[in-house]
């Protein structure tokens, strides 16, 4: 019943439909708290998307009685609080969304989380805001994360080393947030990371030739990894952007609005397979690199105010 104008809550007696498999009631006007449906009566569900309603309240308890759900969204509602550890209970979720709502204690969450170890999508923007992104080598157990969003938080802190596990991403969006320092040598080793958009936060240095160096935008020869059913239904990356496939995303590079200083590498040549650069609104001086003509694949590239002068 997605994409319609039906307003009101959720009548409770949708539990009574104990054989209910998927509910999709994306982009209506439902409002409510979802405590009023016991979804302990439904053992068979698998997916649940709510997405772009107006739920108020906090995740209800009842469905973490759900053992057979993979595919969770609650994303653009008005649900608060912190993510209960009854969480770890939904050991089958594949794809997890709870982005813009109104969560709190991101650390509480991601060491919950990291117990779902099939999750392959991770999206919590647009939660958490002003907190610290945490630092903790303790996070762990999301190896077989490929989707990984933590945008539009306004976190601070730097680029967490625990990044460096997830050996099968290959989108990382921390964009709109407030991290400081510098990106991280380790990122290289990423082998299927492909869209990468670290844009408006506060990062510094120079421009790491470490980027350079990611195999999935030297090489437009290799293999695009995605699992093209990754997404049963399109993802929202913004209200009016989605996705329906993983390998639909670009080979992207955005850098935008940061600190950035010195020269643009003259390796950046080597990203051969790259569709989209975005370096605009830091503090690059120089020229832009011959061997930018290289980038034979090149579709945008955003340099405006590239090279403005300091005050």
């Amino acid at each position: 019943m997605d994409h319609n104008y039906i307003s009101g809550e959720l009548p409770s007696t949708l539990a009574n439909c104990t054989n209910l498999a998927a509910i999709v009631l994306v982009s209506n006007k439902f409002t409510g708290d979802l405590a009023k449906v016991n979804f302990s009566n439904l053992p068979n569900l698998k997916t649940l998307d709510l997405c772009t309603n107006y739920f108020t309240g906090t995740i209800p308890a009842s469905i973490y009685s759900c053992s057979n759900l993979t595919w969770l969204r609650l994303s653009f509602n008005k649900l608060h609080g912190q993510l209960p550890e009854e969480t770890e209970k939904l050991k089958s979720l594949t794809f997890v969304s709870l982005s813009y709502n109104y969560f709190t204690n991101i650390t509480g969450a991601l060491h919950i989380l990291k117990s779902l170890r099939n999750l392959t999508t991770l999206l919590i923007g647009g939660n958490f805001m002003h907190e610290t992104i945490p630092q903790d080598e303790t996070i762990h157990g999301l190896e077989n994360l490929q989707v990984l969003g933590i945008n539009d938080c306004a976190l601070t802190g730097k680029i967490p080393s625990w990044l460096s596990k997830l050996k099968k991403l290959e989108l990382l969006l921390l964009y709109n947030n407030q991290l400081s320092g510098p990106i991280p040598t380790w990122i290289k080793s990423l082998n299927y990371l492909k869209y990468v958009d670290l844009s408006n936060n506060s990062l510094i240095g120079e421009i790491p030739t470490s980027l350079t160096e990611m195999p999935m935008l030297r090489s437009d020869k290799i293999a695009d990894h995605s699992n093209p059913r990754l997404f049963r239904m399109p993802v929202f990356v913004a209200p009016s952007l989605q996705y329906h496939t993983a390998n639909a995303f670009p080979k992207m590079l955005n850098l935008g609005n940061n600190k950035f200083s010195g020269v643009i590498p003259m390796e950046i040549g080597q990203l051969k397979a790259l569709l989209s650069l975005n370096l605009s609104f830091n503090n690059l001086h120089g020229e832009i690199p011959q061997s930018a003509s290289n980038l034979k694949n090149l579709m945008v590239l955003d340099r405006f105010i590239l090279f403005r002068q300091r005050k």
